[in-house]
Protein backbone atom coordinates (compact mmCIF):
# COMPACT_ATOMS: atom_id res chain seq x y z
CA UNK A 1 0.00 0.00 0.00
CA UNK A 2 1.12 3.20 -0.98
CA UNK A 3 1.04 6.38 1.38
CA UNK A 4 -0.89 8.41 -1.26
CA UNK A 5 -3.74 5.61 -0.49
CA UNK A 6 -4.29 6.06 2.85
CA UNK A 7 -6.68 7.85 4.71
CA UNK A 8 -6.63 10.08 7.43
CA UNK A 9 -10.08 10.90 9.68
CA UNK A 10 -9.50 13.20 12.19
CA UNK A 11 -12.27 13.59 14.55
CA UNK A 12 -14.96 16.49 14.77
CA UNK A 13 -16.94 18.06 17.13
CA UNK A 14 -20.49 17.68 16.24
CA UNK A 15 -22.21 19.77 18.67
CA UNK A 16 -25.23 20.48 16.89
CA UNK A 17 -28.24 22.85 18.83
CA UNK A 18 -31.74 21.63 18.32
CA UNK A 19 -34.44 24.38 18.93
CA UNK A 20 -37.94 23.01 19.81
CA UNK A 21 -40.93 24.57 20.98
CA UNK A 22 -41.95 22.96 24.70
CA UNK A 23 -45.22 24.27 26.21
CA UNK A 24 -47.42 27.17 25.61
CA UNK A 25 -49.30 28.26 28.54
CA UNK A 26 -51.87 30.99 29.42
CA UNK A 27 -52.92 32.48 32.61
CA UNK A 28 -52.46 36.00 33.46
CA UNK A 29 -50.06 36.55 30.16
CA UNK A 30 -49.04 34.20 27.93
CA UNK A 31 -45.79 31.93 27.86
CA UNK A 32 -43.79 28.83 25.83
CA UNK A 33 -40.86 27.10 27.00
CA UNK A 34 -37.80 26.92 24.32
CA UNK A 35 -36.15 23.99 25.07
CA UNK A 36 -32.67 22.89 22.58
CA UNK A 37 -32.46 19.04 22.74
CA UNK A 38 -29.28 19.01 20.85
CA UNK A 39 -25.57 18.68 21.98
CA UNK A 40 -24.10 22.33 21.27
CA UNK A 41 -25.54 25.46 22.75
CA UNK A 42 -27.25 27.94 20.80
CA UNK A 43 -26.58 31.20 21.14
CA UNK A 44 -28.38 34.99 19.19
CA UNK A 45 -31.61 32.32 18.95
CA UNK A 46 -34.10 35.31 17.83
CA UNK A 47 -37.55 34.46 18.90
CA UNK A 48 -41.13 35.94 18.85
CA UNK A 49 -44.13 35.15 20.68
CA UNK A 50 -47.47 37.31 19.87
CA UNK A 51 -51.11 37.14 20.52
CA UNK A 52 -53.80 38.56 18.27
CA UNK A 53 -57.50 38.73 17.96
CA UNK A 54 -60.52 38.97 20.45
CA UNK A 55 -63.19 41.19 20.03
CA UNK A 56 -62.87 43.35 16.95
CA UNK A 57 -58.98 42.26 16.94
CA UNK A 58 -58.13 44.41 20.13
CA UNK A 59 -55.71 42.39 21.29
CA UNK A 60 -52.24 42.92 18.99
CA UNK A 61 -49.69 41.72 21.39
CA UNK A 62 -45.98 41.24 20.54
CA UNK A 63 -42.44 40.40 21.91
CA UNK A 64 -39.72 39.51 20.39
CA UNK A 65 -35.59 39.10 21.17
CA UNK A 66 -32.59 37.00 21.09
CA UNK A 67 -31.84 34.31 24.08
CA UNK A 68 -29.30 31.79 24.63
CA UNK A 69 -30.52 28.27 25.13
CA UNK A 70 -27.57 26.07 26.74
CA UNK A 71 -27.48 22.22 25.17
CA UNK A 72 -30.27 19.98 26.64
CA UNK A 73 -31.58 23.24 28.40
CA UNK A 74 -34.46 25.35 28.33
CA UNK A 75 -35.69 29.40 28.52
CA UNK A 76 -38.81 30.49 28.83
CA UNK A 77 -40.27 33.70 26.91
CA UNK A 78 -43.42 35.40 27.32
CA UNK A 79 -45.61 38.36 27.06
CA UNK A 80 -47.00 40.15 30.16
CA UNK A 81 -50.86 40.42 30.89
CA UNK A 82 -53.60 40.66 28.04
CA UNK A 83 -56.65 42.78 28.13
CA UNK A 84 -59.58 41.65 26.00
CA UNK A 85 -62.22 39.06 24.95
CA UNK A 86 -62.84 36.44 22.69
CA UNK A 87 -60.45 34.36 20.81
CA UNK A 88 -56.98 34.93 20.71
CA UNK A 89 -53.99 33.30 18.38
CA UNK A 90 -50.56 32.56 19.68
CA UNK A 91 -47.62 32.80 17.63
CA UNK A 92 -44.36 31.84 19.18
CA UNK A 93 -41.14 31.34 16.41
CA UNK A 94 -37.56 30.38 17.61
CA UNK A 95 -34.67 30.01 15.14
CA UNK A 96 -36.46 28.14 13.13
CA UNK A 97 -39.26 26.36 15.02
CA UNK A 98 -42.30 27.75 15.13
CA UNK A 99 -45.96 26.67 16.69
CA UNK A 100 -49.76 28.41 16.50
CA UNK A 101 -52.17 27.34 19.23
CA UNK A 102 -55.78 28.50 19.47
CA UNK A 103 -57.34 30.25 22.85
CA UNK A 104 -59.51 32.25 24.48
CA UNK A 105 -58.93 35.70 26.79
CA UNK A 106 -61.56 36.60 28.94
CA UNK A 107 -60.64 40.20 30.32
CA UNK A 108 -57.20 39.58 31.84
CA UNK A 109 -57.05 35.49 31.91
CA UNK A 110 -55.89 33.71 29.11
CA UNK A 111 -57.17 30.20 28.46
CA UNK A 112 -55.55 27.73 25.99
Amino acid sequence: MKSEDIVYFAPVDASIPIIEIGTVSGGIGVSAIIKNTGSGDATDVSYSISATGGILGKINKVDSGTITVTAGGQETISLPMLIGLGKVTIDVTAGSASETVQGTQILVYTMI
